[in-house]
């Protein structure tokens, strides 16, 4: 540890003095924990030249044809002539001075600089601009230099410009050893701007363009490889990273290994084309993914193909405007665990896969159950929007299973709760509102949400067959089965009256039948006949003429799936 000054925290974190040491190193100081302090198994980015000066904004004024950038804020000196400086139009996600190594020639004063090429467009005050040193290769040899001995990369805080792959690398690593990147906590973090170039090595598809997992040799019990990446922030200041030969690409992948990600932030990263692009591409082996921020994107979220058992918990993916923010490949396993995620595009279930929702909320989104043999079992979670073609989930042949969920559609297009072909397992305490029906197509089982609400007197109407003065009293049960007694009118009884029950709380589809049994009271004892279904009711008809005053006590029970 040359050259690296060590001291004890004195800022008055509470709970950061006893376990946690300042490291500075290079100039650059930054929080570690103690235990690591001497560690052998832990490298520091700051050791192979990378350096902390990004800065960035949102205010900058550019014209057509000018090499000018100009921000109220910029704080620009001469000290960074030769430096990358990226532009961005933030609505259409265009670079105005395109997408090479623009950098900065001269200063003019410390709100104008002057760039090496000049500007095809207007912008007036909303320019996203960033000016700094291009960490691309500095970070690479870091990755290597620990990766290749198999030692986790530590990275500092601070914002940092990188035009090339920082993190991927043709290293390999045995089954004994790690190849961990941790970045730093705090307000900051370490936050990564991608440069447009970062995508220019990228020759054919699902390849990286900023973090692979290195290869893995030897055996293991549970798979290749442990991996896991911490702490990391990442951007595109809204602009939109190249496609190239249209490729398919991604941001982070791993590749037969086990990965775990637990605090990634992506804020406004694009790119040309969304759906070419994942930001985490889990192609093998195990994903555990925790604490991810993803918003405002057009690219991919997450896309999982490992056979193993992934996890998203407690993580936010929203505002994807093209991309989905989940991908489910083949005969994959996913547990949703208590996620927020409102988008306006589709969950994705690949063929054969699996995916267990343990609550969460889940807005403006659509579930796309329609490959083969998906399975999607729901518990506690809220499903709110309409998306996904008018419906919270679209199904060809699946098996979807609720119990204590919420389902709403609101909105245009109208549409349904769960539409298609398939199955609908109703386990019960869920409840349903759409704009058009709940249900629309898949065979439903169960209806055990059909329930939960009393029955009331009023929810029995009696024809005028009953009497003058007829009335319903003695009420007991929820939907099914229920009791109650008719006391008959005291005149004006005729053949053959009917009761229309309408239910307490519909159910999803029609019950298959209902029967309904005199089982006590002072009128004869007479039958009734089923002559209406629907959700909502049913249509009782006795076979007597009530005598004036008497009493009938009915009990009713329906059947279904």
């Amino acid at each position: 540890m040359a050259n690296e000054k060590i001291s004890q925290l004195t800022d008055g974190s509470p709970a950061q003095a006893a376990d946690q040491l300042l490291v500075n190193r290079g100039g650059t100081s930054y929080r570690v924990n103690a235990a690591t302090i001497g560690d052998p198994t832990v490298f520091y980015a700051v050791d192979y030249g990378v350096v902390d000066d990004a800065r960035f904004n949102s205010d900058g004024t550019i014209s057509i044809g000018s090499a000018l950038l100009t921000s109220p804020t910029g704080n620009f000196s001469s000290a960074d002539n030769g430096k990358l400086v990226i532009v961005v139009n933030a609505v259409t996600g265009a670079y105005p001075f395109g997408t090479g190594l623009v950098t900065q020639v001269s200063c003019q004063s410390s709100t104008q600089i002057t760039l090496s090429t000049t500007s095809n467009a207007n912008i007036s005050g909303t320019a996203m601009w960033a000016v700094g040193t291009d960490n691309g290769a500095a970070f690479n040899a870091a990755a290597t230099a620990a990766w290749t001995v198999g030692k986790t990369l530590s990275l500092p805080p601070g914002v940092f410009i990188v035009a090339s792959p920082p993190f991927v690398t043709s290293v390999t690593c045995t089954i004994k050893e790690t190849a961990d990147l941790c970045g730093a906590t705090g307000t900051t973090n370490t936050l990564f701007i991608l440069h447009p170039q970062i995508s220019a090595g990228v020759t054919g598809n699902s390849q990286p363009i900023f973090y692979k997992s290195p290869t893995f040799t030897g055996w293991g019990p549970t798979g290749n490889a442990d991996i896991m990446i911490n702490n990391l922030r990442l951007t595109s200041l809204f602009g939109n990273i190249p496609i190239v030969g249209g490729y398919t690409m991604f941001i982070f992948g791993g590749a037969g290994s086990s990965l775990r990600m637990r605090g990634i932030q992506v804020q406004a990263l694009n790119a040309s084309t969304g759906t070419s692009c994942y930001i985490v591409n889990q192609s093998g082996g195990e994903g555990y993914f925790d604490l991810m921020n993803f918003q405002n994107t057009n690219c991919h979220g997450i896309g999982i193909g490992g056979q193993g058992c992934n996890n998203i918990s407690n993580s936010v993916l929203a505002y994807f405007t093209v991309g989905s923010p989940i991908v489910i490949g083949t005969s994959v396993i996913v547990n949703l665990i208590n996620d927020y995620i409102t988008t306006n595009a589709s969950l994705i279930l690949g063929i054969h896969s699996i995916v267990n929702v343990f609550g969460g909320n889940y807005q403006n989104t659509g579930w796309d159950c329609t490959a083969t043999d998906v399975i999607l079992n729901a518990y506690g979670a809220h499903f709110l929007g309409n998306y996904g073609g008018g419906n919270n989930i679209t199904t060809t042949g699946a098996v979807v299973k609720a119990l204590g969920c919420h389902f709403v559609h609101t909105g245009s297009p109208t549409g349904y709760n769960i539409a298609g072909s398939g199955s609908f397992w109703d386990l019960g305490g869920n409840t349903f509102s759409a704009t058009t029906s709940a249900i629309n197509g898949p065979t439903v089982y169960g209806e055990a949400s059909a329930t939960g609400t009393l029955l009331t007197a009023g929810a029995l109407a009696l024809s005028a067959g009953w009497g003058t003065s007829a009335a319903i009293t003695a009420v007991a049960g929820a939907n099914a089965p229920i009791q109650f007694t008719i006391t008959n009118g005291t005149v004006s009884t005729g053949a053959s009256p009917t009761v229309t029950y309408t239910f307490p709380k519909p159910y999803l589809v029609a019950p298959l039948w209902i029967t309904a049994t005199q089982v006590g009271g002072t009128n004869p004892q007479g039958t009734f006949v089923v002559s209406s279904i629907t959700n909502t009711d049913c249509v009782l008809t006795y076979s007597l003429t009530p005598t004036a005053n008497d009493t009938e006590i009915v009990q009713l029970q329906v059947f279904t799936q």
